[in-house]
Formats: structure tokens, sequence, C-alpha cells
């Protein structure tokens, strides 16, 4: 994953436009705004279970008023709820109890609500209304999952302008669709995973050069995210959202390396500062992350290296692009486990979420690649001189998202 792009400078032009939007959009923001609820149906009860990062929740605290002391954040979370979500059934609304708190994983929030309809679920049509964050974050999105007693349902997304979805009576529809469809825009909302293909991009030579780093970015993202949402591994989110990071920044290394000479000493150097920063970070009770992912990292960049010379011919690639593609996959598995799918309904939805990743990618660096094989043509060599700012900035962004992310920004 060293050699040189031949369509690069091009993609250097759009991946600048692609880095302003990025920054636009959330400089400090690790992923796409995002909330997630399970609805449960029996008879007239509907019972929702919300969760939302604490870092997101925060966004509430406007609600205090001037002077007033802040509440504590699951209460002022259970008030914004509370105003929030809705279930009606025609012009009825469903009563609904006060919201309390539930045990939620390490830096998240969770809260259970209930609702009492005037009839049956399974007999009325039934509106469900998610109004929560969608004014205090731009392009929020809620993904919603809802259940009957015997386990199967559906999934929604929802967004601003699209906040409420209705339960037909007497069952439901897959919702296959919406599962690829959360896929496909989950890859495309989020800033950090555009970035790193568009470092793949610059840091590939030739079309047979980038079919194979993404097809082994795929298969390492296929497979994390399989494990993840089957439960078969539980990573630690502060750690992949950080590595993540790190990943983007690596990748545009590689790129960089490409062209130009790299010193030999140089990864051993930024080896020792990961490991002083640990230090650093351990000493001051600022680190998100244990011990082991920054040690492991600091082996990661030491010993793996770049390229000692311009125009190295790629030697491990595709196995670079396999293990970010791991990082990157437990990344996507919040967004599908959250949905709290099960049987047939999981398998189901992991492939419609993957094929939907897939698409998401094809759409990002098709154009991309395009771009960058036109510019080259026309620009010959003078073309050349975006490349080393465009890797350049996904170094910084890839080290900006790393540190504020493993200092538990």
């Amino acid at each position: 994953m060293s050699a040189r792009l031949p369509g690069a400078p091009g993609s250097a032009l759009a991946l600048w436009a692609l880095l302003a939007i990025g920054w636009a959009a959330s400089a400090a923001a690790h992923t796409r705004s995002e909330s997630f609820s399970t609805w449960r149906l029996d008879g007239r009860r509907v019972v929702v279970v919300f969760t939302v990062s604490a870092h997101r929740a925060t966004l509430l605290s406007a609600l205090a008023a001037p002077g007033e002391a802040a509440a504590p954040l699951a209460d002022r979370l259970a008030g914004h709820l509370e105003a929030t979500l809705t279930v009606h059934q025609g012009p009825s609304p469903c009563a609904g109890a006060p919201p309390r708190p539930l045990p939620a994983a390490p830096g998240y929030l969770r809260q259970r609500l209930e609702f009492t309809c005037p009839a049956d679920v399974r007999l009325r049509p039934t509106q469900i209304t998610v109004g929560a964050f969608f004014d205090r974050a731009a392009g929020h999105v809620h993904l919603a999952r809802v259940e009957d007693p015997s386990g199967a349902g559906f999934e929604r997304a929802l967004d601003g302008e699209r906040p409420a979805f209705v339960i037909p009576p007497r069952g439901a529809g897959s919702g296959v669709g919406d599962v690829l469809i959360l896929g496909f825009t989950h890859v495309l909302g989020g800033p950090d995973h555009l970035a790193f293909l568009a470092a793949l991009l610059l840091a590939c030579a030739g079309v047979r050069a980038l079919v194979g780093v993404v097809t082994a970015f795929t298969i390492g993202h296929s497979l994390s995210l399989a494990l993840v949402v089957l439960g078969r591994i539980e990573p630690h989110g502060p750690s992949v959202e950080a590595l993540i990071g790190a990943s983007i920044a690596l990748a545009a290394c590689e790129a960089l390396s490409a062209r130009w000479p790299i010193p030999r000493r140089l990864p051993l150097a930024l080896a020792g500062a990961l490991v002083a920063a640990m230090a650093a970070a351990h000493g001051l009770g600022v680190s998100a992350l244990p011990a082991p992912v920054w040690l492991g990292l600091a082996a990661f960049v030491g010993f793996s290296g770049f390229a000692p010379a311009p125009g190295r011919a790629p030697r491990s690639g595709w196995a670079l692009a396999m293990a970010f593609g791991l990082v990157h996959g437990a990344g996507f598995a919040d967004a599908l486990r959250a949905l709290a799918l099960d049987g047939p309904a999981l398998l189901g939805g992991l492939l419609a979420f993957n094929v939907g990743v897939e698409l998401g990618q094809l759409v990002v660096v098709l154009p991309l690649w395009l771009i960058g094989v036109t510019v080259a043509r026309r620009a010959g060599p003078a073309g050349g001189r975006l490349v080393a700012p465009s890797a350049a900035g996904l170094v910084g962004l890839g080290v900006f998202w790393f540190v504020e992310r493993a200092l538990g920004g």
C-alpha cells in the first residue's frame, strides 16, 4: 500500500473538498451523531429502551436556564425524552410513564419509557415519533428497532425530516432495505471513514493495487463487524475510535513514503513518542486507552516501518489494509448492534448492512479514482505537487482524531 497512485494529483484535488466537508461537519466528532432505541410491543403496552452516548447527551446542557444549576446528565436526558418521544393511535395519544435510568455500558446512557395505548397495537395502526436530539445536533440520526413478544420485528432509520413511523396492524415489514440504507449512510456520514478511504487512494498504484487493498479492507471490516454483532468479541469503544484515527495517519504516511524518502529512524522515534505520550496521559489521569493499546500501536508503528525509498513496490499493503479494516469494522458494528437483532433477522441484517457499507465505499472510491485519473493525465508532473499536502493533511487529521479520542475527548 505504498506505491504511487497514477491519479493521485486529481484524487488529491477532490480530497481537499472532502476534507473541508469533514472538518465543517465535525472537526471534533468521532462519528456521525446517533442514538438508538428498541421498542417492544405487548398488547396495549409499548416499552422503549433509549440509548445514547454520554458525549452526545452533553448537548442537552443548553436546556438549563442561565444561572440555574445543571441537573445530572441522566435527569436532563430523562426530561428531554419525556418531551420528545410520543406514541399515538390515530388522534389518541398513548399514556406515558416517567422515564427511568437503566444500567449502560461505559460512556453510554440508557432510559426506559413505557406507554399504554387505547387499543392493542396488533389491531390498530400505531405511530411512534422520536424527536430527541434532532434540534440539538445537525444531521443527527436515530436507529429504532421494533419487536413483538416473539422477537420478530423491523428496523427504521430516522432523521430530522423523518422523525416518525407507523407500526401497521397485524405485523410489519422486514425492514431489510432500511438496514441496507443504514449501512450505506453510516459510511457516508462518517468523516473518519471517508478520510481513510481517501488515504487508501493516495497510497495505491494502479487499478490492480486499488482492487487489492479495497478487497483486503472489505474482508477485514466484514470479519470484525460479524464477530462484534454476533457477540464473539467485545471491543473497547474508545480504543476503536482512537485507532481509526491512527489508521488514517498511517495510511497517509504510506502515501508520502511512496514518493519521498522517509528517515529509517522515524518509525522508531514515533513509537517512542507514543510510549512517552502514554506515560504522560496515564500520569495525568487523562488517558481513555488502556496501556496495551498504546504499546501495541507503538510496536506496530515502530516495527512495520514505511517505504525506505520512494517508489518501493507494495510489500504488505493488503495486510495493512486488512488490519485497518478490522478496526473500522468494529467501529461500524455499534450502529447495527444497537438494533438488537436476533435469530434470522440478525443474519439478514448483518448481510444487508454489509452490502450497504460496500455500496457506500464504492460511491466514494470510484468518483475519486476517476477524477484522479482524469486530472493526472491533463496536469502531468505538475499535478504531483498536490499529493504531498493532501497526504500531509490526512496525517494531521488522523493524528488529531487519535489524540482527541485517546485523551477522552
